[in-house]
């Protein structure tokens, strides 16, 4: 808890740890650990690399005022959107229901139900997202099978056309081309991390 604490030092809203709600128990399996707003949800004790993960995910929802990450209600409403597409998209659907007597417009709206397939092409929002957060499983040199996790349906195949030697790479060169020092959110829990680990 002491890098949470650590972390919660560049916070306006500190991030709270709590048991999944109902409803991400019945749609979520038990490993599946979930960020929102400023809470982690998990039903497992929660290790250092999963913290520094979400935390990223919190962390690329605020915006960085005078050193402190401050939650800003359009900025997490445009990162839950990106975070969603294309699958959000498919709400246009809804639109069926109202424009039921006009019969192209109801067939075009109805149309819009394709977003709901998992379409990796369109879902880079999410992969760079992921890629973000799993860049600290890495770092802790957690074995992950990469490409499974990043082709599967826990995150609606996003992207199934790498290897886990791709994902690698993508680490690696991360870390080579000093990624986590140059962009803001990351040089800042980098440093955490760095003192929490005593580099």
């Amino acid at each position: 808890m002491e890098l949470l604490n650590r972390i919660n030092n560049i916070l306006e809203k500190p991030i709270k740890i709590k048991p999944k709600n109902l409803f991400f128990r019945l749609f979520t399996s038990k490993n599946v650990t979930i960020s929102l707003f400023n809470t982690i949800q998990s039903d497992k004790p929660l290790s250092d690399h999963t913290i520094l993960h979400e935390t990223q995910h919190y962390i690329d929802r605020c915006t960085k005022v005078d050193g402190i990450y401050k939650s800003n209600f359009l900025t997490q409403i445009w990162w839950y959107f990106k975070y969603t597409t294309p699958q959000i998209l498919s709400l246009i659907s809804l639109l069926s229901i109202l424009s039921i007597w006009y019969s192209n417009l109801f067939l075009i709206s109805l149309s819009s139900l394709i977003f709901l397939l998992p379409l990796p092409a369109f879902a880079s929002f999410r992969y760079k997202i992921e890629l973000r957060g799993y860049f600290w499983n890495y770092l802790f040199d957690v074995k992950l099978d990469y490409s499974k996790i990043f082709s599967g349906m826990l995150y609606y195949g996003m992207d199934d056309s790498n290897s886990s030697r791709h994902y690698k790479m993508e680490f690696d060169r991360m870390l080579c081309v000093n990624v986590y020092k140059d962009d803001d959110n990351m040089k800042d829990l980098f440093k955490i991390y760095s003192e929490y680990i005593n580099i």
